[in-house]
């Protein structure tokens, strides 16, 4: 379903919609789709190898959180705030 992130380890469904889906893969991406994944976007700002898990912020639906592997928690917006990109695969930028 991906042609540029082919490691996905996780795909976690919203509580509150279950339309919203979220995937965390090893490629320092994680993943949207708005219609049960027909079509996924990339989660801008999240910039680490190595994701596991998407869980969306019970007080804020428009922020999540996402575990990684040995990297601790990164908590952003699902929006596309627009952060730095770092270490970020080139191929994933948001935009390309």
């Amino acid at each position: 379903m991906f042609d540029k992130d082919r490691h996905i380890y996780d795909v976690t469904v919203d509580p509150q919609d279950p339309n919203v889906l979220y995937a965390a893969g090893f490629e320092s991406s994680a993943w949207r789709s708005a219609d049960r994944g027909l079509h996924w976007t990339r989660i801008s700002g999240f910039n680490f190898k190595w994701g596991q898990r998407v869980i969306p912020d019970p007080l804020h639906h428009d922020e999540i959180y996402i575990t990684t592997f040995g990297g601790s928690v990164w908590h952003g917006a699902i929006n596309g705030q627009q952060r730095p990109v770092d270490i970020a695969t080139p191929a994933l930028e948001p935009g390309r």
